[in-house]
């Protein structure tokens, strides 16, 4: 009886030591696992890069945007478009053909006319994919109303021939806006 009870001890005393050796190691094991296949940061959709004019006088803001999956299986755009201290709204521009892969194009935001003084608008951009996977935020700022004194670079003068959506964005108005700030008198 005493011998089991020793064995049964030696064996409880292994079981034990094992279970705590794997119970420190395996911190180490999880942080030196490859990612996983589902891991939306290597099948995810990537903005890769932007960009867009930061003031305009007349005619839309152009935000010229350049992007893949490796799935291809890019879905829209989601942009949160904010006039500062006033409006915002969350616009969906799907994706379609080609353009689910890889593009470079541009997104046209049109604005109301005519409306006095100027007004800055920001544009926060994401990508969603089919799985439900979001890019990395790309965030611009534009004064409308005032003429610009930027031009296109080169790199973005053949995304002029992909148009990949319009988005269309009233301004919230103040009755300063409308009578001038002395209407009151």
């Amino acid at each position: 009886m005493v011998k089991l009870k020793s064995r049964l001890w030696v064996s409880l005393e292994r079981l034990l030591t094992g279970s705590l050796f794997i119970l420190l190691l395996s911190p180490a094991l999880v942080s030196a696992a490859p990612p996983s296949p589902a891991d939306p940061v290597l099948h995810g959709p990537v903005l890769e890069d932007s960009f867009a004019f930061s003031s305009i006088q007349g005619g839309p803001w152009l935000i010229f945007l350049e992007g893949s999956d490796a799935g291809g299986d890019m879905r829209y755009f989601w942009f949160e478009v904010t006039q500062l201290g006033g409006r915002s709204s969350t616009e969906i521009v799907y994706l379609r053909g080609q353009n689910r892969r890889s593009f470079s194009g541009h997104v046209a935001i049109y604005f109301p006319a005519p409306f006095v003084g100027w007004k800055t608008v920001r544009a926060e951009i994401r990508i969603k994919d089919t799985d439900g996977n979001y890019s990395a935020k790309r965030v611009h700022e534009v004064k409308v109303g005032m003429p610009t004194r930027e031009t296109l670079p080169d790199k973005w003068r053949p995304a002029l021939g992909n148009r990949l959506g319009n988005i269309y964005f009233d301004f919230e108005v103040d009755r300063d806006d409308i009578f001038g700030p002395g209407w009151r008198d």
